[in-house]
């Protein structure tokens, strides 16, 4: 979904917010969005793979037992994503966006702002990949097989 232009503006569009996060939108005119965490965040479905034992090193030193799981392929989300709407994007993980290269309605958060801890508290726009995008995608987004 591409806004049309209205002087120097887009029309206005309405966000959805799928994520498991409520999502602080700094606007250009100093407003803050708040739109609040979904009830239903989709997920990736995974099928085959492989699992790896890790040990992992905490900052203290100490070791850790981590199990790595690898999947061979990504079969689609769940619960799966609404239907497009005209004038409405649904903000998205950028994972689930990347999935579904054939949609035009998804965006997710960038140019984070961050708190002194280094918390996500806001984002300053949304990012979208454009719709012609496919060469250099790494295969998993496409749901084909890694060998």
């Amino acid at each position: 979904m591409t806004p049309r232009k209205e002087e120097g503006m887009t029309a206005p569009v309405v966000l959805r917010n799928l994520t498991a996060h409520e999502i602080v939108l700094h606007a250009e005119d100093g407003t803050r969005l708040h739109l609040p965490a979904a009830p239903a965040v989709p997920r990736l479905i995974r099928a085959g793979g492989s699992t790896t034992d890790l040990t992992v090193q905490a900052v203290d030193g100490t070791a850790h037992p981590v199990t790595l799981t690898v999947g061979d392929r990504v079969t689609g989300l769940e619960p799966a994503l609404p239907e497009p709407e005209e004038g409405v994007l649904l903000v998205t993980s950028r994972v689930v966006a990347t999935f579904h290269p054939d949609r035009t309605d998804l965006v997710w958060p960038d140019d984070l702002l961050r708190d002194e801890a280094g918390r996500v508290v806001g984002a300053r726009l949304f990012f979208q990949l454009p719709g012609n995008w496919l060469s250099g995608l790494h295969p998993m987004a496409l749901n084909q097989r890694l060998d």
